[in-house]
């Protein structure tokens, strides 16, 4: 429709959602480093809109996998706090580690353990490998719990206090 315009301002929350849309994209790339900051902001009064000039480093290309279990990179990508905080340190690789753990015991390896590991690689493109090494042990059943040698409580209100929530 002739004369119709339309006009989107840009808010600060935009421009977040905007910054925080491009990280995702170096991140889904191997890209987890990534530092997206705005250089300049340009206004031209002519036309009432504004041109945001960006810098964006993507820094080392990191390449996750897992060996030992299947897991999909969407669940990975989920899971693992190295690809929501963009830090790749011996912290983070632990905390990788432990979500990995929780996940497959979660699923019934009750003995699951995940082991990470570093290496970079040279090259025409250099990149850094995380190598995570998932024993899952044996696949158990959850059979139930008991209660031995309380004297202090009623058995059934210690029952009550351990018994999952049913959203838990």
């Amino acid at each position: 429709v002739a004369g119709w315009h339309l006009r989107m301002y840009l808010t600060a929350a935009r421009l977040e959602r905007g910054l925080y849309r491009l990280h995702q994209f170096y991140v889904v790339h191997g890209r987890l480093q990534v530092n997206i900051n705005v250089q300049q902001r340009v206004y031209d009064a002519k036309t009432n809109t504004e041109k945001l000039l960006l810098k964006a480093n993507g820094g080392t290309l990191f390449r996750v996998r897992v060996q030992g279990a299947s897991i999909s990179a969407s669940q990975l990508q989920n899971l693992l706090p190295l690809y929501r905080d963009g830090v790749t340190d011996d912290q983070a690789l632990a905390l990788s580690e432990k979500a990995l753990e929780r996940n497959f015991q979660q699923k019934g390896y009750f003995f699951a353990s995940a082991k990470a590991s570093r290496v970079s690689r040279g090259g025409p493109q250099p990149h850094v490998d995380l190598l995570f090494q998932v024993n899952l042990g044996q696949h158990g059943d959850f059979a139930g719990y008991g209660v031995k040698g309380n004297r202090a409580f009623p058995t059934a209100t210690l029952v009550t206090a351990i018994n999952p929530h049913p959203q838990d």
